[in-house]
């Protein structure tokens, strides 16, 4: 009996592998059906190519024999050939204590069993946590896929084998798919990109790993790919380190995912890591994901060189319309990033963070990061347990060149914090809001409107203080309201090159000031000057 006749063709190239799988497998279905016996295998089915059945080769896939003999067996049978060879696993667990190697040439899809007439779906368990489960390290092929299969390993954490490596520093995997599988319990990473172009990874499950999919190199170029990567519709939950591992690549896509309750709590781990220790990472596109409860939704490290300048960040990173639940850190913790732009983004933090995560802050840039874009993300400020300090969006010194802007805050402490610094070069904030400051207090250099208010409860004269700004920087001061008649608001700017104070003792009196070489300055002015 077999379960596909010579009639089903061969795939001439891999544009046509979505719709060979879709078409020329799922017409099957029914067919498998019938010589299903619910959950029963029959021992007779002996398959021709392309479709190659492991348990002709003598795989039993009741999760306690041994299996691995036997699936290699199916593997090995398929020649070097140009055309696609599908070696089918029905439904069961199929028990691996060594890895599964694909041979160099080889062009296969392994293909698990639909959930039909109650049997299981497809599962192929690891008992070794050392070992990596399926290799394809060695296969220089245009095409390696696999669809519908469950990769479970020894546990979380519990030795260095990998679900499915892809790829070597000597040979890359190209244009390929990983679909509608999932990772469970793998002891390291769940897929393990050493060197790959081309490949769509798409509705997959990581569940409780240390790494989902760890991409060491995905920077290949050359005639035949130009090294995309796409990444969608998948979904993330519990990996310790992170769900996306970027360690070098251009041209990558990681869109339309779901990212619940990754990372430690650290700066280093979340949902999507890129971090690079000697070479660039370009034009990477992070959009419409969501993050739920994450301890940093996504990260970016690198160094800088002797001038300043990132010289291993990210460069060209699209961070664009994703969603940000209860955040435990950061929903963005750039180190030495270039030419970044954060946009159009929202922030929900609702539930309260324990004091032991740290500081909380929504979007944290530091370093050199160079070239950033902070615009039109709506945050939400996230309660703290205790007195840990929570900002909406934090510049350290060294960044330069950024623009924040039309940027919606919410939350009693949610703010823009910037570091005064020399090195800060070419800063711009583009409010939705002005300042308000109702008495005495402090003038932010935030926002480049302050609107001044005078306390209620008799006639005052409110101390208002100014720090030090960054180069070039402008700052408006509107002498807004006057609560009962006499009052005066009397601002004293550090470093002030004109005077000591400025008075404001008629309503819509107003300053602009310039700072500039360490100081601050009239450019217009009248109040009154001492």
């Amino acid at each position: 009996m077999t379960i596909l006749s010579t009639t089903v063709n061969s795939v001439p190239n891999t544009e046509q592998l979505p719709q060979y799988i879709e078409e020329n497998l799922r017409s099957h279905y029914e067919d498998i059906a019938n010589i299903y016996n619910g959950n029963a295998i029959l021992d007779n089915i002996i398959t021709k190519r392309p479709w190659v059945d492991v348990r002709a080769f003598g795989a039993i896939g009741d999760g306690v024999t041994d299996d691995t003999t036997a699936i290699q067996a199916a593997i090995d049978s398929v020649p070097n050939q140009a055309f696609v060879t599908v070696i089918y696993f029905s439904p069961g667990k199929f028990s691996i204590s060594d890895t599964l190697l694909i041979r160099s040439g080889q062009r296969l899809v392994l293909y698990g069993a639909p959930a039909i007439t109650g049997s299981d779906s497809t599962e192929i368990l690891m008992t070794d946590s050392d070992k990596d489960m399926i290799n394809a390290s060695t296969a220089l092929t245009n095409v390696f896929s696999m669809a519908g299969i469950q990769l479970t390993g020894a546990g979380q954490g519990t030795g260095t084998g990998n679900g499915l490596v892809l790829g070597n520093t000597g040979k890359v995997a190209f244009d390929s798919r990983i679909v509608g599988c999932w990772f469970a319990g793998v002891p390291d990473k769940c897929i393990y990109i050493k060197r790959a172009a081309g490949y769509h990874i798409y509705a997959n499950g990581f569940d409780v790993g240390v790494y989902g999919i760890y991409i060491e190199d995905g920077k290949i170029q050359n005639a035949l790919s130009e090294s995309e990567l796409l990444i969608t519709n998948n979904r993330f939950f519990g990996l310790n380190k992170a769900g996306v591992f970027i360690a070098k690549g251009k041209n990558i896509q990681v869109s339309l995912n779901r990212f619940d309750q990754n990372g430690e709590n650290n700066a280093t781990s979340g949902g999507v890591v890129i971090n690079n220790s000697s070479t660039e990472n370009r034009n990477i596109i992070i959009t419409n994901n969501g993050f739920n409860e994450n301890f940093n939704d996504i990260v970016i490290l690198g160094t800088a060189d002797a001038e300043g300048n990132p010289s291993t960040g990210s460069t060209n990173t699209l961070i664009c319309s994703n969603s940000s639940d209860n955040v435990r850190r950061s929903f963005i913790h750039a180190n030495s990033a270039d030419n970044m732009a954060i946009l159009s983004n929202s922030i929900n933090n609702a539930s309260a963070v324990p004091a032991s995560y740290g500081s909380h802050v929504t979007i944290n840039v530091i370093g050199t990061s160079n070239g950033t874009v902070i615009n039109g993300n709506v945050m939400t400020k996230q309660d703290v347990a205790a007195a840990a300090p929570t900002w909406g969006v934090s510049l350290a010194a060294g960044t330069r060149n950024t623009i924040v802007g039309d940027n919606k805050l919410h939350g009693a402490t949610g703010e823009i914090v910037i570091a005064s610094s020399a090195t800060m070069k070419s800063f711009s904030v583009i409010p939705r809001v002005v300042q308000i400051l109702t008495g005495a207090g402090a003038v932010n250099i935030t926002d480049p409107i302050t609107h001044l208010i005078t306390a209620s409860g008799g006639v005052a004269a409110d101390a208002i203080t100014l720090v030090d700004g960054v180069e070039g920087q402008e700052k408006i001061i509107v002498y807004k309201t006057e609560t009962d008649a006499g009052d005066t608001s009397v601002l004293t700017p550090d470093n002030f090159l004109d005077g000591a104070t400025i008075t404001y003792d008629v309503v819509d009196q107003w300053s602009k000031l310039l700072f500039t070489n360490g100081s601050w300055r009239i450019i217009i002015n009248d109040g009154t000057v001492a």
